[in-house]
């Protein structure tokens, strides 16, 4: 398990597989930090000060950087056809759910990353956004080949969205984000200052090292550590693709595997 910088013993002349920035906060998140009331960011030593001691840290409470909201009204959020809606469980998943297990925890601020029911369709997490601004940022998914699509990101911003989950789609690991249409949707991700989160296999991981020192504007928050380990066994090459990305100049992975890593 990584716990922290400190279990990977993260010095300037280790080795690129030790040196990983883990942040359970991702780019995302932090962004919606500073757009809140212009709170700013939560240090270690923050983070740790008991709330009794100081107020206005208290009120700052903690982020969750990784939750799906969906809701049952297929009527009005409809699902991909993919999806049986009698299969879906839980049925739903509010902001109202939602709330009921974060703030008890002290949580205030959530990003959303967009469920995998919806598609391109972001509607139900922007109207979610909508409703508590001061609450959500989004994580939305988008066809990166639209002939608009920086007029599509542009408005998503607006909305509320600092990121955008990519998959390779069965692309091929060593090119799949060298073509003319990734490169284009790189570039003006890190004009509008917007993650680009992969949710992909070790094997893929390469590629997105290349891409960050290609477009060193951009920040990439790679899911779910790169999925290494994930139905397969881990091995030492795939942990060093993961961290090999922490000599990239911005990158991070969410720390969000807890079936498969204690954290």
């Amino acid at each position: 398990a990584i716990h922290d910088d400190s279990d990977l013993s993260c010095h300037s002349g280790d080795p690129p597989w030790v040196r990983v920035k883990c942040c359970v906060a991702s780019a995302a998140c932090k962004r919606a930090a500073r757009v809140r009331l212009n709170c700013g960011r939560h240090s270690p030593q923050r983070r740790r000060t008991p709330p009794t001691k100081c107020a206005t840290e208290a009120a700052m409470g903690y982020i969750d950087a990784h939750s799906h909201i969906w809701d049952q009204d297929f009527d009005r959020y409809p699902i991909l056809p993919e999806y049986d809606p009698a299969a879906i469980r839980p049925i739903t998943f509010t902001p109202q759910e939602l709330f009921a297990h974060c703030q008890p925890c002290g949580v205030d601020r959530v990003v959303l990353i967009q469920m995998s029911y919806y598609g391109f369709d972001n509607s139900y997490m922007l109207d979610a956004i909508a409703r508590w601004p001061e609450t959500f940022r989004g994580v939305a998914v988008i066809d990166h080949s639209q002939a608009d699509v920086a007029e599509e990101m542009a408005r998503l911003r607006e909305g509320g969205v600092r990121g955008f989950r990519v998959q390779p789609g069965g692309a091929d690991p060593v090119d799949w984000l060298e073509d003319g249409e990734w490169r284009r949707f790189l570039g003006i991700a890190g004009e509008l200052d917007m993650a680009v989160c992969p949710l992909i296999d070790p094997e893929y991981l390469p590629a997105v090292g290349r891409a960050a020192h290609a477009f060193p504007d951009t920040t990439f928050v790679i899911d779910h550590l790169g999925r290494v380990g994930c139905g397969r066994p881990m091995e030492q090459q795939d942990i060093a693709s993961l961290c090999a990305l922490g000599y990239c100049p911005v990158s991070y992975t969410h720390l969000t595997l807890p079936t498969i890593y204690t954290v």
